[in-house]
Order: C-alpha cells, then structure tokens, then sequence
C-alpha cells in the first residue's frame, strides 16, 4: 500500500529533478552519486534526528530503499 506523503507530488519531483540535474552536470558516476547520497542522509539524520529516534529511522529508510528498488534486469 503507498503510503501518503504531506509534501505534494509537485514538490518533490522539483526537488528530485534539481539534485538529478547537479549530478548530471558534474557527470558523476553511479557510484560518486550513491556515495554523496548517502552521505546526505547520513548528515540530514546526524544533523536532523535525535539520537534516541535514529536507528529506527535508517532501519525504516533502509526497508523502503529495500522495498522500492525494483529487481527487474532493465537499466
């Protein structure tokens, strides 16, 4: 079952496209890109969460990177 955001669908694919187009232009690799990524979200949790909610929320993120990366063999 989807689960429903508060941000619209607008806002985040704005957002989504704007850091596509920053890694696009920099012809960052797969792996330079996965590897900023995740480091963006490392900060935005150590920054951002308090220490007593952060497991649970990389466990929670890590299950729905999980659940949505797709194991079709297309690219």
């Amino acid at each position: 079952m989807p689960q429903l955001s508060r941000y619209s669908d607008e806002r985040v694919e704005k957002l989504l496209t704007e850091l596509a187009e920053v890694l696009e232009s920099d012809h960052a690799p797969t792996d330079l890109s996965l590897m900023v990524l995740g480091n963006m979200v490392t900060n935005l949790i150590n920054s951002s969460v308090s220490p007593e909610q952060r497991q649970a929320l990389v466990r929670s993120f890590a299950a729905a990177l999980q659940a949505s990366v797709s194991e079709d063999s297309a690219h």
